[in-house]
């Protein structure tokens, strides 16, 4: 796993980095300046976001473990459209499929989950959780066609977009969309996904579990993505037409397609997914894959060992170090003195 993880750090970090530019990235609510110094952890600005104090978390269990160099980095913890530039030395947790840009992929809070009094739930307890729930299934191709013969997006949609089920629909494989954030009332936890055989993610959809690849891919279901366009919308005149890939953002083109994060940057992922250009060949791949149920069940279980493995704690920490260890050496000069004092104990 090192090797692997240490391959995928060498193809995602710039050659060089310009520590001045991380040191005068500009702040806003989304980012958090970070510097490990003497191995302890410090931060420019009071947090004021709970994503931030997921990314310390790690961070924190980083150090613990770890002897990690004395650097200064820049997270930003909101989707790509909100990054400030391409050529800043941003630390994010997804990028475009394909995108020119200095933004170094970093692991984020894969699989924390908030419970209703805002107590934050260990990444690691809910990732065996999941494990322990799904593997039943995928013992056999017998236990795994016992999941509901169901194409499931569960997930948020925005109000004035929809998707016509009868596009997805095939003689044995029946599309549920459920339209849900995390305050629905009948809210589905990711959890449940896992009676499922099919998953789809919608990527530019929020508030649901099928915008996460990660956690579709933990239920040990055939995860399908749609790449290029990922909903179905009623126009004025009540026609249906697929949404373009991208919306406006400052007169920019904002692309929504395939956000890849660092996990995903191994030919191994491409093996676990079924990556689709539109809906119709959304719906040839689901009719090829039900009538070869042992080559969806074996792909199925290729993706599920995938992220189990590669999305433990201990990889997810060892990435960091092989990351920030890397990250160092490529720094364009030394800190040489302590720039934040809030400390993070």
């Amino acid at each position: 796993m090192e090797g692997k993880l240490k391959q995928i750090v060498n193809n995602i970090l710039p050659a060089r980095i310009d520590i001045t530019k991380v040191i005068n990235n500009t702040n806003f609510h989304a980012t958090l300046k970070i510097q490990i110094w003497k191995n302890k952890i410090f931060i420019e600005h009071p947090v004021i976001e709970d994503r931030h104090h997921k990314i310390l978390q790690q961070l924190k269990d980083l150090v613990s473990q770890y002897s990690i160099p004395d650097v200064i980095i820049t997270y930003n913890t909101m989707d790509q459209y909100s990054y400030p530039k391409l050529d800043d030395y941003i630390f994010t947790h997804a990028r475009l499929n394909g995108q020119i840009s200095n933004h170094i992929l970093a692991p984020c809070f894969s699989f924390d989950k908030q419970e209703k009094k805002d107590t934050l739930v260990k990444y690691d307890s809910i990732h065996e959780s999941i494990c322990r729930k799904a593997e039943p299934y995928l013992a056999n191709l017998e236990t795994w066609s016992t999941k509901q013969n169901n194409l499931a997006f569960i997930g948020g949609l925005y109000e004035d977009r929809k998707i016509n089920t009868t596009f997805l629909h095939i003689n044995n494989v029946t599309p549920m969309i459920l339209n849900q954030s995390q305050w629905s009332p009948n809210y589905i936890d990711q959890e449940e996904m896992i009676q499922y055989k099919y998953l789809l993610n919608l990527n530019g959809c929020g508030g649901g579990w099928s915008i996460r690849l990660k956690q579709l891919f933990m239920c040990g279901s055939l995860v399908f993505y749609i790449t290029d366009y990922h909903l179905i919308q009623k126009d004025i005149n009540n026609l249906e037409r697929l949404i373009p890939p991208y919306k406006m953002k400052n007169g920019v083109k904002v692309y929504h397609c395939y956000n890849v994060e660092y996990w995903m940057c191994s030919q191994e992922f491409k093996e676990c997914i079924v990556l689709v250009k539109d809906v119709d060949e959304c719906k040839e791949r689901l009719e090829y894959y039900d009538s070869h149920p042992e080559e969806a069940y074996k792909k199925a279980k290729r993706g599920f060992e995938y992220v189990r493995d590669m999305l433990s704690k201990e990889n997810v920490l060892l990435y960091w170090k092989l990351l920030l260890e890397e990250y160092s050496r490529r720094c364009n000069g030394i800190i040489k003195e302590q720039l934040f004092f809030c400390e993070i104990a």
